[in-house]
C-alpha cells in the first residue's frame, strides 16, 4: 500500500490532551475517535553507516525510515513500513509480516527478507535494528465526507530504548522518555486548503519533529 499525503506535526503538552480533544470533537467538523487509545510499537532500522539518521540530521531533500510496527503488545500482527518523504510529500509502503518473534531474530530476518521481494534495496537494512520507539496513539476522524481523509493523531507517553541483537534475540536496553506530546495532522496532497481550516482549531505552532531522530539522539 502507497499513499502520498502531507503530515503537519506539532509539539505541546500532554495536559493539554483534553482541551485539543474537546476542540477537535465540538467544531464543525465533528471529529470523532476512530480506534480506542492504542499503543504502538516501532522497531527502526539503519544501515551501519547511519544513512536514514544523517538523511534527517543533514536536511536532505529525499529521505526514507525503514520500521517494523505493531499494536497494544500483539506482534502477531506486525507490518513492515518504508515511509518516504521527497521535499514536503510523504509516502508510505506498508507490507504484512504476520507474526513476529524477537526471541528467533534469524526466523524475523528471514521473514523480512522474503516479504520484500519487490523492494530488495531495503534488505541491507535489516540486519540493524537500531532503536525501539513506543507511544500511546489518540487517532481522530471527521465525520463530514470532504474531510474523512484528514486524520489527526495525539501521541503521548513517549519511550525510546536502543537494541541490540545477543545471539538470536533481540533485547532491549538503556531508555529514555520523551515528556511532550506530538500532535499530527495527515492529509491527501490535494487537501491543503481544508487542512489548513483545521490546523487553526489546533492553535499550535509547526515544527519539525522525528520519533526516530529524537530517540537516537536521546540515547546517546
Amino acid at each position: 500500500m502507497k499513499n502520498n499525503r502531507y503530515e503537519l506535526k506539532y509539539l505541546t503538552l500532554p495536559v493539554l490532551f483534553d482541551k485539543l480533544a474537546s476542540s477537535l470533537s465540538l467544531s464543525n467538523f465533528l471529529y470523532f475517535e476512530k480506534f480506542p487509545k492504542r499503543k504502538v510499537h516501532s522497531l527502526y532500522f539503519d544501515l551501519p553507516n547511519s544513512k536514514c539518521l544523517n538523511d534527517i540530521n543533514f536536511g536532505s531533500i529525499s529521505k526514507f525510515k525503514v520500521r517494523a510496527r505493531w499494536y497494544n503488545n500483539d506482534p502477531s500482527k506486525t507490518f513492515l513500513e518504508i515511509k518516504k518523504k521527497d521535499a514536503l510529500v510523504g509516502s508510505k509502503i506498508v507490507i504484512d509480516l504476520g507474526a513476529i518473534c524477537f526471541n528467533d531474530w534469524k526466523h524475523f530476518h528471514q521473514t523480512l527478507l522474503a516479504k520484500t521481494n519487490s523492494y530488495p534495496q531495503y534488505h541491507p537494512f535489516f540486519g540493524n535494528p537500531v532503536v525501539y520507539v513506543s507511544y500511546d496513539r489518540n487517532y481522530f476522524c471527521s465525520m463530514i465526507m470532504d474531510y474523512e481523509k484528514i486524520r489527526i493523531t495525539l501521541d503521548r507517553n513517549v519511550e525510546y530504548s536502543t537494541c541490540s541483537l545477543i545471539g538470536n534475540s533481540l533485547t532491549f536496553n538503556k531508555t529514555a522518555k520523551d515528556h511532550n506530546m506530538v500532535v499530527e495532522l495527515k492529509f491527501p496532497t490535494e487537501q491543503i486548503k481544508e487542512a489548513a481550516s483545521i490546523s487553526r482549531i489546533l492553535d499550535l505552532t509547526l515544527c519539525k519533529n522525528s520519533k526516530f531522530f529524537n530517540a537516537i539522539q536521546s540515547l546517546r
